[in-house]
């Protein structure tokens, strides 16, 4: 009996081990499609470590999967087979799609409630560790401290400009522009759009030091989408974490009001402050794209999709990611980003945005709390501007965040940490 107790505890630890590694790559993984530019040019990098995940995760499969989880890992399937073969380019597209998409969700989606939420724990501890150190350093240089750096460039867009590299933060090589904070990433709006969707991850507890860093964060990169994510994930959160649904809704609306008149004053006070150029002025309405700061796609681009698009048979399943990126209205075009949801629909047709809300909502139903229903609906809102809920970084929160969610309501508490195995 000893041999066989030492067998067996030498096992759990190794199963421990692997489990660990497991999540670490998929940590890289997910910093990978936030475009981190340690990563910039390197696709080797995610290849990698998925085929290493993958190979680590069926040691873990057994013959005990949830209906949940089984349901989960069908509508996954369905989804990357409507996105991804009917616009399949070469043998290397079809390795994508069972590598990347299909066998690297589906185990994801199979993990254990623990890992699920060490997953998310770990990466953001990490996150938030990278961006505490690029705040410093973006503090030493708005103060004018002399940091060393050098000039890289991302090519995998050529509408981006160089950007001067320092320890731990990018800044836009462009004369003239408003500094803004995006840390080690290509854009701050993806800095923000992340922080924010960790901060209602995190419940917004103020007794956490992880929150302060996010909030920072997202107050520096000067991105109104970040703000509206910040401001609406806020009363989400405080209106499903509360069986008095009605009185939180008066009292969220409240709140609002009161940052709309507290904006609009300071707009009236400084009209040229940065704050009021980059956020408040953008609110202003517009005839022809109706907020001001909706400018997330291209004249070419929405001359298209409100003219084209929809007379065709490509509005169904999209005219997918080869032909968006060499059309002169997609992004072959050198007029800027194209980035909303009218991208997405272009690119995989209404059937393609179907069966994504499908696969998050059967997700959400699944798991029957009113924070995760309350997160889902913000994923909605981010998707209207950036549509990256396929980002490896914005699915595995979800996924992992569905468990966390489900504690911070049993504890009453907006993050529980649970590093045991």
């Amino acid at each position: 009996m000893g041999a066989v107790d030492f067998c067996l505890e030498k096992k759990g630890e190794i199963n421990r081990l692997l489990s660990e590694m497991s999540l670490v790559l998929l940590c890289v993984i997910m910093f990978y499609s936030m475009h981190i530019f340690v990563f910039w040019g390197k696709t080797y990098v995610v290849y990698l470590a998925i085929s290493i995940f993958v190979s680590i995760r069926m040691r873990f499969v057994t013959h005990k999967i949830s209906k949940s989880d089984l349901v989960s890992c069908f509508f996954c399937l369905v989804m990357y087979s409507v996105l991804d073969l009917f616009h399949l380019e070469n043998i290397t597209s079809l390795f994508s799609y069972a590598l990347r998409h299909v066998f690297l969700v589906c185990f994801v989606l199979l993990l254990k409630d623990t890992e699920k939420k060490r997953l998310v724990l770990l990466f953001t501890r990490i996150f938030v560790i990278i961006v505490g150190i690029s705040l410093i350093s973006f503090i030493l240089y708005l103060l004018g401290v002399e940091l060393p750096y050098e000039t890289i460039r991302y090519d995998g867009n050529t509408n981006y400009s160089d950007f001067k590299c320092y320890p731990f933060l990018l800044i836009e090589n462009e004369p003239g522009t408003i500094v803004r904070f995006q840390s080690v990433f290509l854009e701050p709006g993806h800095l923000g759009m992340i922080s924010a969707l960790l901060l209602y991850i995190n419940g917004y507890s103020l007794k956490q030091p992880r929150v302060f860093v996010l909030l920072l964060s997202i107050f520096a990169s000067l991105s109104l989408a970040a703000y509206v994510l910040l401001v609406i994930g806020a009363i989400l959160y405080y209106i499903m974490n509360s069986k008095r649904v009605l009185k939180r809704v008066v009292l969220s609306f409240a709140y609002l009001l009161l940052i709309v008149v507290v904006g609009v004053s300071y707009y009236i006070y400084d009209p040229n402050s940065i704050f009021s150029r980059l956020i408040v002025e953008r609110l202003d309405y517009n005839e022809d794209k109706g907020l001001r700061g909706n400018n997330r796609t291209s004249a070419s681009f929405d001359s298209y999709y409100e003219q084209q698009f929809y007379k065709g048979g490509d509005c169904l399943l999209g005219v997918g990611p080869k032909i968006f990126s060499q059309s002169s209205w997609g992004d072959n075009r050198g007029q800027g980003g194209n980035a909303s949801y009218k991208v997405f629909i272009v690119k995989y047709g209404l059937f393609g945005i179907f069966v994504l809300l499908l696969f998050f909502s059967v997700y959400t139903y699944y798991h029957k709390s009113k924070l995760l229903f309350g997160l889902l609906l913000l994923y909605i809102i981010s998707f209207w501007q950036r549509p990256y809920a396929l980002w490896e970084v914005e699915l595995f929160l979800f996924i992992g965040a569905a468990i966390f969610l489900d504690e911070s309501v049993y504890k009453n508490k907006g993050f529980v940490c649970v590093d045991r195995y």
